[in-house]
């Protein structure tokens, strides 16, 4: 069994990161120029849940 190593642990909170904000963009039908929010809101979001 491979050890888990820190760089594993940042790739899934980028990728969780990822895919809240693209879920965020969907629901708002993918309207132009909202990109960095959808992405500061999701890091928030999952930064709150870690805490």
């Amino acid at each position: 069994m491979t050890p888990i190593t820190a760089a594993d642990i940042v790739d899934d909170g980028f990728a969780h990161i990822a895919t809240a904000a693209y879920y965020r963009a969907e629901s708002r039908g993918f309207a132009y120029g909202q990109e960095l929010d959808d992405w500061l809101q999701a890091e928030a979001e999952f930064k709150q849940k870690g805490s």
